[in-house]
């Protein structure tokens, strides 16, 4: 006797048993030592809203720093209205949201950055990404700025359930040192969204999105709760 097993309980199969799979390898009780590190000696520091990055190809096959050329060959001036800038508010918020859970008192005040970095003067044909950063931070007062470029990102056609084109985004955070007078930290996301019958070591991925087509804001939230495990700061990030 032959039995038919349709491909919508297979699917289910696999993800189940992928699921439980990722549970015996990657889960681990929270021990005692896992207390947060003070940080206070780290200093404050100031984070920058995103922008818009359009890094020519050339520049970086001779493997320069988008932070080292002047803004207008790096960055894209965006009009009023275009939707990217609505997208680049929700990653703003949801980046706010990790940092001041993270640091606390030691982020400094979003809207006086944004202000201050409104006021700051910027040559885009002469200033570089990190001649501004560094300005900004006498201009504060911080020992550190977190510079978000988004480069690229496409939302998801469908809904959470059914996608016909899956989320995809790409952008890179860089941490600027005020003292140092150069970047010391940067971890970059270029991430599409994969279902687990595409990829089954997707499963921990799509368990933490929770087992749905996520946006392209959400898409971005996770890789950069992902990346910023490695950040400097080493207290735990809290959603």
């Amino acid at each position: 006797m032959k039995i038919q097993i349709s491909k919508s309980r297979l699917f289910a199969l696999s993800f189940l048993s992928v699921f439980y799979l990722n549970l015996i390898l990657y889960t681990h009780p929270v021990m005692a030592s896992d207390e947060p590190e003070n940080i206070s000696s780290f200093g404050n520091m100031a984070l920058l809203p995103f922008t818009k990055g359009d890094f020519i190809e050339k520049l970086g096959a001779q493997n320069i720093s988008p932070l080292s050329c002047p803004i207008d060959q790096v960055c894209i001036d965006l009009s009023e209205g275009d939707e990217t800038l609505f997208f680049m508010e929700k990653l703003d918020k949801r980046l706010q949201d990790i940092f001041k859970n993270r640091l606390d008192s030691n982020l400094f005040p979003v809207d006086e950055t944004a202000k201050q970095n409104q006021l700051l003067p910027v040559n885009r044909a002469k200033d570089t990404l990190l001649s501004h950063a560094l300005a900004l931070a006498d201009q504060l007062k911080v020992d550190y700025v977190l510079v978000p470029l988004l480069w690229s990102y496409s939302e998801r056609i469908g809904n959470q359930f059914s996608a016909e084109k899956p989320a995809s985004v790409a952008l890179t955070l860089y941490l600027v040192s005020a003292k140092e007078k150069k970047r010391v930290w940067a971890e970059s996301i270029d991430k599409t969204q994969q279902s687990l019958t595409d990829n089954l070591l997707n499963a921990k991925e799509l368990i933490k999105l929770g087992g749905k087509w996520a946006t392209a804001a959400e898409l971005a939230e996770a890789g950069m709760l992902t990346i910023l495990n490695d950040f400097p700061l080493k207290s735990p990030i809290i959603k």
